[in-house]
């Protein structure tokens, strides 16, 4: 007889389990030695909390007009500080990302006091005005999720937000 496949909800908590283990052998703790992958780790386990929360909401019977249930409301905010962290880390190593203008929002740039560049004293901002050369900086581009990857994959661009609204007489 053979064993019985794993449910949906057991294949999700293994897969979280496993990129969790990931997660804190790739931190380094608090210097990561492949940024690429750390961050592409916490965009994972994301998604593995995004997946537990629609299991859970799908257990609970959620539809229209039907609250969340707790444990999906805490999966979707444990996978929103997850994406947060990975946005850190891209920004903080010049990592590249294909949403940028994400990134910053989920970083509070220009918002958020209390972040500062550690070579020379610098706000946390979107803008490239008065940077040195280790300052923090958002990147578009194809986002590598390891050192060799990220070795092989043309650099980004440095990423400047575009003005939503004009000003008056332009």
């Amino acid at each position: 007889m053979s064993e019985p496949q794993p449910t949906a909800l057991e294949h999700a908590r293994a897969r979280w389990h496993e990129t969790n283990i990931a997660i804190g052998k790739a931190s380094g703790h608090g210097t990561p030695l492949d940024p690429y992958r750390y961050a592409a780790l916490l965009d994972a386990r994301a998604g593995w909390w995004d997946h537990l929360g629609h299991l859970a909401d799908c257990a609970a019977g959620t539809g229209p007009g039907v609250v969340r249930d707790v444990y999906a409301i805490a999966c979707t905010y444990a996978a929103e500080l997850d994406r947060q962290g990975a946005a850190e880390v891209r920004f903080c190593y010049r990592i590249p990302t294909l949403h940028p203008g994400s990134d910053a929002s989920r970083l509070g740039l220009n918002i958020q006091p209390g972040r500062f560049c550690p070579a020379c004293e610098r706000p946390w901002q979107q803008g490239r005005d008065g940077t040195c050369d280790v300052c923090p900086d958002l990147v578009y581009g194809i986002t590598p999720r390891s050192l060799d990857e990220a070795a092989s994959y043309p650099p980004g661009k440095p990423w400047e937000p575009v003005a939503q609204y004009p000003e008056d007489g332009e």
